[in-house]
């Protein structure tokens, strides 16, 4: 590739970009009113109103990858920062090549039951041993 890492980061700059244009037009045809972010890296891509209220939205590119054991690809869901969970940002994916949009179901995220290490350490059975007289 011509021009090395600067060029491929500018490339997932670009993406970047060009999702979040696919996500205003997605929430525009939604009925929504759509204020970009100022700001080039902040943690709210788009504040989008109707008359429910305001929402706020980060918008990444949609990626998968098939993971160990498994044959079917599935979303490579990003977690939210601290802020982001404090402020109520809603994580919103767009695939560029079909130009379709995800919104995240962070309800359904939140409530899922994390693994959580045993309490109690699982002792080894006890190994006698044993007297040999030869």
């Amino acid at each position: 590739m011509r021009g090395g890492w600067r060029a491929l980061s500018k490339q997932t700059h670009i993406d970047g970009d060009v999702c979040e244009m696919i996500a205003t037009e997605y929430f525009l045809r939604l009925g929504y009113w759509v204020f970009p972010a100022v700001q080039g890296s902040s943690p709210i891509d788009l504040v989008i109103v109707d008359a429910d209220g305001v929402r706020l939205i980060q918008v990444k590119k949609d990626a998968s990858r098939v993971n160990p054991g498994r044959k079917i690809a599935s979303r490579i869901h990003r977690g939210r920062s601290d802020l982001q969970k404090a402020l109520g940002v809603e994580m919103v994916y767009v695939d560029l090549e079909s130009r379709s949009v995800y919104v995240s179901d962070h309800e359904y995220h939140e409530k899922r039951k994390k693994w959580e290490p045993p309490t109690e350490r699982r002792r080894l059975p006890q190994v006698r041993e044993s007297t040999r007289e030869g």
